[in-house]
């Protein structure tokens, strides 16, 4: 009972402590479980690519794959409170006057202990690894390489459970517009003098150093005192994976009448990560790709695999659609125009055979003895 009742009175204790420091009450150390969505425009749950422009809203050339990925990662950022040489206790805070707030030591010259204190940070988590995803996913949990990665982006951060109260009390959490920095409203320090009350701290060094004292022009009999506290928090990441394809259909645009010709529809993609279309396939005779023609009598298709023919003068617009997958995927169309002429150019008539019989009495040289023949055979 009598620890029960001593338990009681240094909780009452550490209250009137945090108290008379201006500070909300921490003593019950609560999980306040405190989290932050970004804006409507982030999905809350990611699922199967989407391809864009929309085919269902008419043909298109080319089209964008983005797969929509997440991952999440458990930081460490921290709270950092270092002695002064007038004994308090000072912390680096996000537009604070000067860029540090300060608070009372709560120990004893040689013992000091910083008293709890608000701090502000600003932790810019995109350019840092330590704040990165260790992995990426999809929808359906299959890994993807962040090297083809783009737009990488936090859309949830919230505190950690058991953490929470316990290493910091984390009282605002604010994502920044561009959404790869945090802005992290934390209380950190102690209300005693001791490693077991609030807060725990990760770090604690005597450095060693005597602070220089101005007015005595002197070094003071003490030693500085370094405090560091975990503000811990659950990271939630999304990034796209981008892969973008055109299709072009080439071949022939001027044909005679009774001509025929092959076309080719050509499939060019730029893969994840990279900016110039490369590798273009030929998909023409694909069982994905369908052909149609606008004018039949004009110009009609000999078979499903791009090969027309030519029937009548006139033009016709050649048609392929080229589909990835029959349920969701690339949905591209390309055409050509065909310029239909008269009847095919006739082979030239060969020329007739010639034969003048001399005259009497004319005299023949040698040369015409050997007869050049001209009738195409």
């Amino acid at each position: 009972m009598k620890k029960i009742n001593y338990l009681i009175i240094s909780l009452l204790m550490s209250c009137l402590t945090v108290s008379i420091l201006g500070i909300h009450s921490v003593s019950a150390a609560p999980d306040n479980g405190l989290v932050v969505d970004v804006s409507p425009d982030e999905p809350k749950d990611i699922g199967p690519p989407t391809y864009t422009p929309d085919a269902s809203k008419g043909p298109t050339a080319y089209q964008k794959r983005i797969r929509t990925v997440q991952g999440q990662r458990e930081s460490n950022p921290g709270v950092y409170w270092f002695q002064i040489a007038d004994g308090r206790f000072a912390a680096e805070s996000y537009r604070a006057p000067g860029g540090f707030v300060y608070v009372a030591n709560i120990g004893t010259a040689s013992n000091g202990y910083p008293a709890i204190g608000e701090v502000r940070d600003k932790i810019e988590m995109k350019s840092n690894p330590i704040y990165q995803p260790h992995g990426y996913v999809d929808y359906s949990g299959l890994p993807v390489p962040k090297s083809s990665l783009t737009n990488e982006r936090l859309t949830r951060v919230e505190t950690v459970p058991l953490r929470q109260g316990v290493e910091s009390n984390i009282t605002k959490l604010e994502i920044t517009d561009l959404k790869t920095a945090v802005l992290i409203t934390s209380q950190t320090g102690k209300v005693g003098p001791s490693s077991s009350d609030l807060y725990q701290e990760f770090r604690y060094e005597d450095t060693g150093e005597r602070p220089w004292n101005d007015a005595c022009s002197c070094f003071l009999p003490w030693t500085v005192k370094k405090f560091g506290f975990y503000t811990p928090l659950n990271l939630f990441w999304l990034a796209d994976e981008v892969e973008q394809k055109r299709i072009e259909v080439k071949g022939k645009t001027s044909l005679a009448v009774g001509e025929e010709t092959d076309l080719q529809a050509l499939v060019s993609t730029i893969a994840p990560g990279e900016t110039d279309y490369k590798n273009p396939v030929n998909v023409a005779s694909r069982d994905q790709t369908t052909w149609s023609s606008d004018k039949s009598s004009v110009v009609s298709l000999v078979n499903d695999s791009g090969r027309v023919k030519a029937n009548s003068p006139g033009t016709a617009k050649i048609t392929a659609v080229w589909k990835s997958d029959e349920n969701n995927g690339y949905i591209l169309t390309a055409s050509i125009t065909i310029t239909v002429g008269g009847a095919p150019t006739p082979d030239p008539d060969p020329p007739t055979a010639a034969c003048t019989p001399p005259s009497p009495g004319t005299k023949i040289n040698g040369r015409y003895m050997d007869p050049v023949v001209t009738a195409k055979i």
